[in-house]
């Protein structure tokens, strides 16, 4: 046996078991090699992770009938007719999701409570949609920019390749010197980039791109990469190539404000942590958000007006949103502005909503609305 291993299989041997070396899954990273001596060792055994038993009894599963029993118990009031819906609701929707929507917004009547789920799949859906459209906007304008931008340099590698080059992640000095740290989350980005292409090498436009050229250019990568991975590239750029892509964005913008590349690079995460939200159905309505933009300096006045308590809700990441729609075209802000009135619409249809479950002021349509330029 080999006294250094990276990790392996013992396939049709039969050893004797005198001495095992466990290995847990802090210490192995997919993305970082690595060397283990076994010269003490029979055997190496790594067993994946798995979540655990609960320390005591979870809740159990119940039929409709005790569902309906327990909102009653609750206090909830039913028609005849909401019963007969609520059943038919809870064949599709949880019933614990159902509930904590009761429970959120402290109302005890079974149309109060349809009323705001049925808005809050209405707000995810629209938001959605203008995550969707922002995502790839800033795919399209990262890559573009920064493989313009690569071309005119002294540069290693083709610009279709620019994101291999360790100039975009490191520098001499600061916060983005080589360290371990830094090394491991770049080298965790590369493995990222690496995955994504192995995953789809079948995909036609991976495949045909390996097939030319033995390499997957920036335009067809950066289109399968996740929001998160975007993200995280971003926020792992040197301030140069930072603000190349900032610089595009405030040239796309005829309002003349410009953003900087700390705002940015927050309001993209921002946006990917309501993307995951959203796709995932999450509740948005009445909640707050963990994860919020940094706020730019023409919104403070607005956000003044909203209590602290609520400067953390859906009201943060539609502001960072907002302001990256100032930077697409005339028909992306029309269908901002679309959504937009369709959320105020169906607020102001229903007594039972109201705009400060989201953090917003009760004039706050006037305020998002972009005014073509």
């Amino acid at each position: 046996m080999r006294n250094i291993v990276g990790l392996f299989f013992i396939l049709g041997e039969v050893m004797e078991q005198n001495k095992t070396l466990y290995l847990n899954h802090y210490q192995i990273d997919p993305a970082k090699s690595f060397e283990v001596d076994v010269k003490d060792y029979d055997l190496v055994s790594y067993q994946p992770p798995q979540l655990s038993k609960a320390r005591k009894p979870m809740k159990v599963p119940i039929s409709i009938e005790q569902m309906l029993i327990k909102f009653k118990e609750d206090g909830w009031d039913f028609s005849e007719n909401e019963e007969i819906a609520c059943r038919s609701l809870l064949q599709e929707v949880n019933f614990y999701t159902f509930k904590h929507y009761a429970k959120k917004e402290r109302v005890k009547t079974f149309s109060a409570t349809k009323s705001v789920y049925d808005f809050d799949m209405f707000l995810q859906s629209n938001l959605q949609e203008l995550t969707s459209m922002i995502e790839k906007f800033i795919r399209t304008v990262t890559v573009d920019s920064l493989s313009c931008y690569y071309d005119s340099q002294e540069r290693i590698y083709d610009s279709a390749q620019f994101y291999l080059d360790d100039c975009l992640y490191f520098s001499e000095t600061g916060k983005q010197k080589r360290r371990p740290q830094r090394e491991k989350e770049i080298k965790h980005i590369q493995y990222g980039f690496f995955k994504t292409c192995d995953n789809n090498k079948e995909y036609p436009p991976v495949k045909k791109e390996l097939d030319s050229y033995g390499a997957v250019s920036a335009w067809v990568l950066f289109d399968l990469i996740t929001f998160g991975q975007m993200s995280f590239f971003f926020s792992k750029l040197v301030p140069e190539y930072k603000k190349v892509v900032v610089s595009s964005l405030n040239e796309m913008n005829c309002f003349n404000e410009r953003i900087t590349d700390k705002l940015l690079s927050s309001w993209i995460n921002a946006i990917r942590a309501l993307r995951n939200k959203v796709s995932h159905g999450m509740k948005v309505y009445g909640e707050p958000f963990t994860v919020q933009g940094k706020v730019h300096d023409k919104d403070k006045e607005y956000l003044s007006a909203i209590p602290e308590t609520k400067q953390n809700y859906l009201v943060n990441v539609l502001l960072a949103m907002r302001r990256i729609v100032m930077c697409m075209s005339q028909s992306k802000q029309e269908f901002w502005n679309e959504k937009m009135c369709g959320i105020a619409e169906y607020i102001e249809s229903d007594g039972v909503l109201s705009e400060e479950s989201l953090g917003l002021t009760d004039n706050w349509l006037k305020y998002f609305l972009i005014e073509y330029k």
